[in-house]
């Protein structure tokens, strides 16, 4: 397998992790003093539910960071059988450099030289979940990322931010990818903004 560009997806992990965390702090610092001469119950409710945004928040970051987006693992199933190509110049030692990337199979299936893995037809069904193909209703999307090395399955874009593919079915998460977690961190900010300006009108009255 080809190994991630780590060093570029380390920086850009570090910058999304870094953006996050600071709006966090900002939106929590913001509601405390906004709240801090408030009186009665809605000053604790505006302040556990900023909490709970932010915990929402980073639960999404770490979904995103450490989840599995929908990468084709390698396995027998994924593997073999090998491409004739492919199989002949690896028992020679030759690089597969000059092969055409995604070479087609019989059963509409390609097959990635720069992984080594067959990858589903577009018009498929199934996609693949770690090694495991799971039904799915939308057709399957998959593209080899440059930096993370990997062909991923549901692939919408690798994120400059984060640092990882961001792939997936939007509400699916866990399985099937970390678009519902991408999905989900993007719109607390927007959430967070209502939640402060609902607070500063309330204080206000």
């Amino acid at each position: 397998m080809p190994s991630p560009d780590y060093a570029t997806r380390t920086a850009e992990s570090a910058c999304g992790t870094t953006v996050v965390l600071g709006l966090i702090a900002a939106a929590v610092g913001g509601m405390v003093g906004i709240q801090w001469d408030a009186q009665g119950a809605h000053k604790v409710a505006f302040l556990v539910v900023i909490g709970l945004e932010a915990l929402i928040a980073i639960a999404c970051l770490l979904g995103i960071l450490c989840g599995d987006p929908g990468i084709i693992g390698r396995s027998p199933e994924t593997v073999f059988p090998l491409p004739k190509e492919v199989e002949e110049k690896l028992r020679a030692g030759e690089p597969l450099d000059d092969l055409k990337n995604n070479i087609e199979g019989t059963d509409g299936r390609s097959f990635c030289v720069r992984c080594l893995v067959w990858r589903p037809a577009p018009s498929d069904s199934l996609s693949i979940d770690m090694e495991a193909c799971v039904p799915c209703s939308t057709p399957t999307k998959v593209h080899h990322c440059s930096v993370c090395g990997r062909c991923v399955v549901h692939f919408d874009h690798h994120c400059g931010v984060f640092g990882r593919c961001i792939a997936g079915r939007p509400f699916s998460f866990g399985r099937g990818g970390n678009m519902g977690y991408f999905s989900t961190l993007i719109s607390m900010a927007g959430v967070a903004i209502v939640t402060l300006f609902i607070a500063l009108l309330t204080q206000q009255m």
